[in-house]
């Protein structure tokens, strides 16, 4: 039996040898002419360059929808912020979040930083607002809205203080 299991290898080597695969995984045998080969198509005009999309990380939106915008924008959330006076006040009182009067302060400055970029962003007409350097764009600019927004949050400051809505 010792002998049969070497004329198994021995034909199988044959076959081997005497058969190709076409691309379609057709089996061709050595003697048969090869096909001839696909006629080139004519060149095409040239492909007209695509729109690109932005490319966003949404971890980093504070405001829009990444998959619809037209118009995104970026913002330095901690310069807004900063010019928050309830988020000053964090700062400046190194509050923790062991403290019952950060959790009030901290949802009043973002309550007023959205409603900044918000406003910034209507004003640009940008759809979204993501952090600085999330958001890139091939072929374009993606504008920057932390000084629009550090001036409305500002403004809003003083509006504020005077004590008038």
């Amino acid at each position: 039996m010792a002998g049969g299991h070497g004329w198994r290898v021995f034909l199988l080597g044959i076959a081997l040898f005497t058969t190709q695969t076409r691309f379609d995984g057709s089996k061709v045998f050595a003697d048969e002419p090869a096909p001839a080969p696909a006629p080139t198509p004519a060149p095409e005009e040239p492909a007209k360059k695509e729109e690109t999309r932005p490319v966003i990380d949404k971890t980093k939106v504070y405001l829009g929808c990444a998959s619809t915008c037209k118009g995104p924008a970026v913002v330095d959330a901690d310069k807004v912020y900063r010019a928050i006076p309830e988020y000053k006040r964090i700062l400046d009182q190194k509050l923790t979040e062991k403290d019952a009067e950060y959790s009030i302060l901290l949802l009043k400055a973002t309550r007023k930083f959205r409603a900044a970029i918000e406003s910034a962003a209507k004003d640009g007409s940008n759809d979204l607002v993501a952090a600085v350097g999330g958001v890139t764009w091939d072929g374009h600019t993606v504008p920057d809205l932390t000084d629009a927004s550090v001036k409305k949050a500002e403004d809003a400051a003083r509006v504020g203080s005077r004590g008038t809505p």
